[in-house]
Formats: structure tokens, C-alpha cells, sequence
């Protein structure tokens, strides 16, 4: 069985080159990097996601904004978008 999710925003700022936004899980206690995306012009953006081999159910979902390089594996920036789960869509 595999699973994939997408996200998408709309309306995100504009954001330095040395920035990045960074969509993190939470399954538990662990809190794990999903993917790194950058806002377009028109402050849209889509990240299409692959959870990797982690067990459990995701709890929460958030994200962040972080330095561009090295990617980040602890969120370290305040969370500036935040849903839960139950809030997907479903398919």
C-alpha cells in the first residue's frame, strides 16, 4: 500500500532566496521533515508528498520557514501554517 498527499496554498508571501518553506509531520513524539517547496509569484504553491517508511498515523501537519541550506531536520523556525489531518480531503 503506498500513500501519497499534496498540499497546497495559496496567498503565501514572497520570500528571500536564503529561505525556504518546509512541511513537517508529526506521528507521535517524532516530528519529521515532509518536503521543502517555495511560494510562486502569485503566492501559490503545491508539494506533492510520499511519506517514507515511518509508522503510525500523522497527527499534524505544519509548516515552517527555514534557511535554504543545509535542509533542515528539526523545525527551527516559527510555524506559520498548521492543519490537522482530520481536515484532509478524502479520496
Amino acid at each position: 500500500k503506498q500513500s501519497l498527499g499534496a498540499l497546497t496554498c495559496q496567498k503565501l508571501p514572497s520570500v528571500s532566496f536564503t529561505l525556504t518553506y518546509q512541511l513537517w509531520a508529526v506521528r507521535g513524539e517524532r516530528v519529521s521533515s515532509m518536503g521543502i517547496f517555495s511560494a510562486r509569484q502569485d503566492g501559490s504553491a503545491h508539494l506533492l508528498v510520499k511519506p517514507a517508511g515511518e509508522s503510525g498515523p500523522i497527527t499534524n501537519m505544519f509548516v515552517t520557514l527555514e534557511v535554504s541550506s543545509p535542509i533542515a531536520r528539526q523545525p527551527s523556525a516559527e510555524v506559520i501554517l498548521e492543519k490537522s489531518p482530520s481536515q484532509q480531503a478524502l479520496r
